[in-house]
């Protein structure tokens, strides 16, 4: 026996989800990073790399998914996870390093 929905909100969810899909939204996530003046003069090639780098949604919804749900202490081990089973995009976004 499955439960109702009187009101209909399963179906307005699924508007949402489209508007979303479309942008209405609102912009995906951003990433951003602080550091020292002379990092791009003492590491040029990692500054390039690390100025070019974007991920997909969904490549930075499964990293954070794989980091929330480490234990605690386990967070550098589940992003390595991400990287062995995402090793290809890294290879391709860290090429020249």
């Amino acid at each position: 026996m499955g439960l109702k929905d009187p009101q209909g909100a399963m179906g307005a969810m699924g508007a949402m989800g489209a508007m979303g899909a479309m942008g209405a939204m609102g912009k995906g996530e951003q990433l951003h990073a602080i550091g020292r003046k002379s990092f791009g003069t003492d590491f040029p090639a990692l500054a390039k790399v690390a100025k070019g780098l974007k991920l997909t949604d969904e490549q930075l919804g499964s990293l954070e998914d794989l980091i929330q749900q480490a234990p605690r202490g386990q967070e550098k081990a589940a992003a390595q996870k991400w990287i062995d089973q995402n090793n290809t995009f890294v290879d391709q976004a860290f090429t020249g390093l």
